[in-house]
């Protein structure tokens, strides 16, 4: 239980150095060179989350099924969250969904994508994620967890959109003495 604390707290933190990151876009737009310093801060910011996220769901071995298993029944997670409470199966639920809300918010600050190409790249990603846990035999390949991180990237990229919209009007405010 601690280790999926740990790790949401830790996608968490990241989520929130991406929308500092956001903010100082904003704060810097005027400035070419602090927008391409800030822009190259964020795209490793993106690189390092893939590579957490990668060890969160492939690399790292303390969570995983040794099990080569397909399950393709529509939100078979939900349904056993709601019938019998399992502390770990709504871990596991909130962990999918928190972990990839950083997508959400950092491709599109790295990468300037609009939201369908955002939620497509993501959808790729989470199902290959799946696919490698298959094939190396790291965990069951979920087709509803492939969902409920895209529920992830969607939230991510709402976060992305408000403080967008926040900064835009803030930055049109004149500056009371």
């Amino acid at each position: 239980m601690q280790y999926y604390i740990e790790k949401i707290f830790s996608f968490m933190i990241l989520s929130a150095i991406a929308a500092t990151a956001l903010l100082l876009i904003e704060k810097f737009k005027q400035k070419k060179e602090t927008r391409i310093v800030i822009k190259h801060i964020i795209t490793a910011m993106f690189i390092a989350y893939l590579l957490i996220l990668l060890d969160t769901t492939i690399i790292d071995s303390r969570h995983v099924f040794r099990v080569r298993m397909i399950d393709f029944t529509p939100f078979d997670n939900l349904l056993r969250f709601f019938n019998t409470y399992n502390p770990r199966e709504s871990e596991l639920l909130l962990l999918n969904i928190v972990m990839f809300a950083p997508f959400g918010l950092l491709f599109p600050l790295a990468f300037k994508k609009h939201f369908g190409l955002t939620i497509l790249i993501s959808v790729l990603f989470g199902f290959n994620i799946e696919c490698m846990q298959y094939v190396f035999i790291r965990g069951v390949f979920e087709f509803d967890v492939v969902v409920y991180r895209t529920i992830g990237v969607i939230i991510g990229y709402l976060v992305f959109c408000v403080a967008t919209h926040i900064m835009k009007k803030l930055s049109h405010k004149p500056i009371s003495a």
